[in-house]
């Protein structure tokens, strides 16, 4: 019989040798299935999916009030959304009502637990601050690119593009804060100022962008004339900003009575809409009829 000499000085037979592999083939082919057969088992296992967050009859009220409505006077300063949730526990849940241009005017976010229902105030006070800070942020970000699209030879269409947005973005702010009825003059007023410095802005912008592409020098001195525009539009729209800690209890704007006018309300659940209703904010015309006399 063959012997095998190993290290150590042992000597093994072939025979034992190749039983020893043998055995450790085994194991290995054991250990192997067992994975395999794991893994088979892992994959057709079925995946428990996450509770899904049930919201319903989201509705909107007048303060105090027990019947919906989607319709409210011009100058009423608060209503309050009301929605059912199910499965809420560790979900942001955030009210949030769209206007104008799609800007958010209000945003109201809270962790419910389990099941009930929510009762969120919407009020003036909230969407003055909100919208003072749009123009504010939208202003100087569009003032911003506006000096780089004065000042860089490469990009400048895409700087004047930017531009644009953040102009249109103020602007549908300033407009959303002009429709809020009873504001003291000396506000109204330089809103409406910074909405009117807002529209030259945009004619600008437009002009620029609609230059051929290879007339840079044309789109910078456009780029610097809406740079200088847009400075008025940042002073206003921080001192808009400061005074809404004092202003006084400022009613909800108004908008158009026109199907496409209505403020979106919706309710998110991390981050998606869940459910939506609309909410318009305007006085309904009167109607006058012909006096008749009966003789």
């Amino acid at each position: 019989m063959t012997r095998i000499f190993k290290p150590g000085g042992r000597v093994q037979s072939a025979r034992a040798v190749l039983g020893t592999a043998r055995a450790a083939c085994a194991v290995v082919l054991c250990l192997a299935l067992g994975a395999h057969t794991a893994a088979i088992a892992r994959a057709h296992a079925p995946e428990l999916e996450p509770a899904r967050v049930g919201v319903s009859n989201l509705k909107v009220f007048e303060v105090a009030g027990s019947e919906p409505v989607a319709i409210v006077a011009a100058g009423t300063k608060a209503v309050e959304a009301r929605f059912d949730y199910e499965e809420a526990s560790g979900h942001e849940i955030a009210l949030v009502i769209k206007g104008l241009g799609g800007i958010d005017l209000f945003r109201s976010a809270s962790v419910y637990s389990g099941n009930g229902a929510a009762r969120v105030a919407i009020d003036g006070a909230a969407i003055f601050p909100r919208l003072s800070g749009i123009v504010d942020a939208s202003a100087r970000d569009a003032k911003r690119n506006a000096k780089q699209a004065a000042t860089q030879s490469v990009g400048t269409q895409e700087f004047l593009l930017s531009v644009q947005a953040g102009i249109l973005r103020a602007g549908y702010a300033l407009t959303t804060l002009v429709a809020i009825e009873g504001l003291p003059d000396a506000i109204a007023s330089k809103a409406t100022t910074a909405a009117e410095q807002i529209d030259r802005a945009l004619r600008r912008a437009e002009r620029a962008i609609a230059l051929p592409a290879d007339d840079v020098a044309g789109k910078q001195r456009e780029a610097d004339a809406i740079d200088v525009l847009l400075g008025p539009v940042v002073q206003a729209a921080g001192e808009l900003t400061e005074s809404a800690a004092t202003l006084p209890s400022p009613a909800l704007p108004t908008t158009g009575a026109g199907p496409q006018d209505a403020f979106v309300v919706q309710v998110h659940v991390d981050g998606d809409v869940a459910a939506t209703t609309e909410l318009w904010v305007a006085t309904p015309p009167r109607i006058y009829l012909p006096y008749g006399e009966r003789r």
